[in-house]
């Protein structure tokens, strides 16, 4: 009987090391567990990476913008940068359309004038022909400065057609300014232009300020997880963005 309680003894001291391995193998393994979804908390806790459909709305926002100036931040969802680069759009061509309008009117006001104080014959005469009206009393006199600097391609023939006599010294030169105020109101209608288009490229990236704005926005809520620590153990992370 005292064999059999010692065989029976030493087997139980045999299962011993077992159940303690067979234990601590069962605690790796749920450590282990939790530290991979403790390690997929840490990644969410470094903060979303954009991901396609991020860059398509920065995309989508930027070329909205790009066509219509504040279209992109109406898309955004800012109403107040939409109205302010939509009344910029409108307030360039409203001021475009007058530089234009003004320039027409002097131009056709000069040449009025000059055919009733220099009896020049409208149609048919491309800006240069206007140009040099300006800057000579008569025909004779344009065509002899001309045969003096030997630019024969130059001359005009000596027709009614092309024929011009200022009346007076001020009539001419009051033409002068009225062609030159025409001018002057098509190359402030050509700097419009070129502010309509960097409205378009401001209003295009600031499109992408505002969705990136909205999407900054967006993530600001707690974050609550169990991160593992260098040792055993776990803790309780808490992350809030500001």
């Amino acid at each position: 009987m005292v064999k059999i309680l010692d065989v029976i003894e030493r087997k139980e001291k045999m299962r011993l090391p077992v159940k303690k391995s067979v234990f601590r193998l069962s605690l790796w393994f749920l450590l282990a567990a939790h530290s991979a979804q403790a390690g997929g908390f840490a990644e969410r806790l470094s903060g979303p990476k954009p991901d396609d459909a991020e860059m398509s709305g920065r995309g989508k926002a930027f070329f909205l913008s790009l066509l219509v100036p504040g279209a992109g931040e109406y898309y955004a969802g800012s109403k107040k940068w939409a109205t302010v680069f939509a009344v910029s759009e409108l307030t360039l061509w409203t001021t475009f359309t007058a530089f234009r309008m003004y320039g027409n009117m002097k131009r056709d006001d000069a040449r009025l004038f000059a055919a009733a104080h220099a009896g020049i014959d409208l149609s048919g005469k491309d800006d240069r022909y206007f140009v040099n009206i300006e800057n000579f009393m008569s025909l004779g006199d344009y065509n002899a400065f001309k045969l003096k600097q030997r630019d024969l391609n130059a001359l005009y023939p000596e027709d009614e057609t092309h024929a011009w006599q200022w009346d007076s010294e001020t009539s001419r030169r009051r033409y002068e300014r009225m062609r030159v105020a025409s001018d002057r109101a098509y190359s402030r209608s050509t700097i419009v232009v070129a502010a309509v288009i960097l409205n378009h490229l401001v209003s295009g990236v600031d499109a992408i300020r505002v969705m990136n704005q909205r999407e900054s926005l967006s993530e600001k809520n707690l974050q609550v997880g169990f991160v593992p620590l260098h040792g055993p153990g776990m803790a309780l992370a808490v992350r809030k963005s500001f």
